[in-house]
């Protein structure tokens, strides 16, 4: 418990430290947001994870638990994250897609969620078939991409790509350029821009549940499913044709906008290939398609 009344000094991890100078001032708005009018002295924190840049934690007051993420760090970086964080919570409240957001401070830069429970939750991905994650995720990407902030953009794969230069060799995949060339760019969206399988949470519904946006960007609409479906590859190894294929079944069956699975399936290929020979002196050119 976070002693946040006594005048002795007294010896507490780091990170305990942290979230103390991190919620200075706002502990009672705080125990509000999550259990209603309480004493906020009764409130404690149990770490999940921290880095240099965050915290996150459980914090539980009056038989009531939510979900606390602190950005601390003093880089403008770490002051983005925080801002990406928020604003996509905010943006996709409602949509069942993310957890809801109970309160937020801009001065500290913390967010406080629900708490996803291990009463409330079935299991988390990792424990799925490759079949199984692989439709849920897709499914879960289509009603993401449709509630999604977008605006319009023009151009193509290949040109799009190409920005990153050393980083996807696209030379080094035959019949690449000529392909990425003919499928178009459909508009930008708010994309994750992070496929970390952890970052998702199955519910007893079958829902998923997203959480970690601080790497949310303007991207192309469908580089999520370029990154999950890298994602998927690289984490069913040895079922990745079963994974990326119920993945794409999911988001086809989902998807009611101009965006079409097979094409996607035709980029993301293309770029699990060319970010992997990247840098490599001995490559071969890859005829993968």
């Amino acid at each position: 418990m976070l002693d946040l009344t006594s005048e002795h000094e007294v010896v507490t991890p780091p990170w305990r430290d942290r979230v103390c100078l991190g919620l200075k001032g706002k502990i009672n708005e705080v125990a509000r947001a999550i259990a209603g009018d309480t004493d906020a002295r009764d409130m404690t924190f149990t770490l999940i994870k921290e880095s240099a840049r965050s915290i996150c934690a459980e914090v539980e007051i009056d038989g009531q638990s939510a979900f606390l993420k602190l950005f601390d760090g003093e880089g403008e970086a770490d002051q983005l994250a925080y801002m990406r964080e928020k604003t996509c919570l905010l943006s996709f409240r409602g949509s069942g897609l993310v957890p809801r957001i109970l309160a937020f401070s801009n001065p500290g830069r913390f967010v406080i969620t629900e708490w996803v429970s291990k009463g409330q939750v079935q299991d988390r991905l990792d424990r799925l078939s490759a079949e199984d994650t692989g439709a849920k995720l897709g499914r879960w990407l289509a009603r993401y991409d449709a509630v999604s902030p977008a605006e319009s953009a023009c151009g193509n794969w290949y040109s799009y790509l190409n920005r990153f230069g050393a980083e996807i060799d696209l030379q080094a995949v035959e019949t690449a350029q000529d392909l990425l060339l003919e499928i178009p760019l459909c508009g930008r969206s708010l994309a994750r821009n992070d496929a970390a399988l952890g970052n998702f949470m199955l519910t007893h519904k079958g829902d998923i549940i997203a959480c970690d946006f601080e790497a949310a960007t303007m991207r192309p609409r469908g580089w999520d499913y370029l990154q999950l479906y890298r994602a998927l590859i690289l984490r069913f190894a040895d079922r990745a044709a079963d994974a990326v294929e119920a993945f794409a079944d999911g988001y086809a069956a989902e998807h009611k906008g101009a965006l079409i699975a097979d094409e996607l399936n035709v980029v993301a290929r293309i770029l699990f290939c060319a970010e992997a020979v990247a840098g490599r002196k001995d490559r071969e050119a890859l005829a993968w398609l």
